[in-house]
């Protein structure tokens, strides 16, 4: 029979496996990924969102040292975008154009990565396309 000692432990046990932190760092995620946002300015600091192929949306923080898990994409969502990229071979266009303060886009693929950066509308049509989705999924 539970009593009223058991139930708090129980309560507090559940309260503390819910807000266990993430047992990897989705910096060192093995699958792909994808790494966006924007920096440069004064202070020449980078504002980061990690979407890794899991559905796992993360806000990067402190220069990419700490990390916090924004939501989780359904897997449809994240299967389609993946396959876009894929597609449209978004992943293979070379863009290295940021100024002062400046948007990039980073995409991992098991070990291989390609960054894409740039300044205000220098980029083409696809890439800002792509960039307006991405801050809307992480929304």
């Amino acid at each position: 029979m539970l009593n009223a000692k058991n139930i708090i432990l129980l309560a507090i046990l559940i309260v503390l496996s819910a807000c266990s932190s993430l047992k990897t760092n989705p910096l060192e995620y093995k699958g792909k990924s994808i790494i966006f946002g924007n920096g440069g300015g004064f202070a020449g600091i980078e504002q980061s969102t990690i979407l890794l192929e899991s559905g796992h949306i993360y806000q990067l923080e402190n220069m990419r040292t700490t990390y916090q898990l924004k939501k989780k994409l359904e897997k449809r969502e994240v299967e389609q975008l993946f396959s876009i990229l894929s597609t449209l071979e978004l992943d293979q266009v070379e863009l290295n154009s940021p100024e002062n303060s400046y948007k990039y886009i980073e995409f991992c693929d098991h070990g291989s990565t390609n960054r894409l950066a740039w300044s205000s509308d220098s980029a083409p049509n696809e890439i800002q396309i792509l960039n307006r989705i991405l801050h809307k999924l992480a929304q």
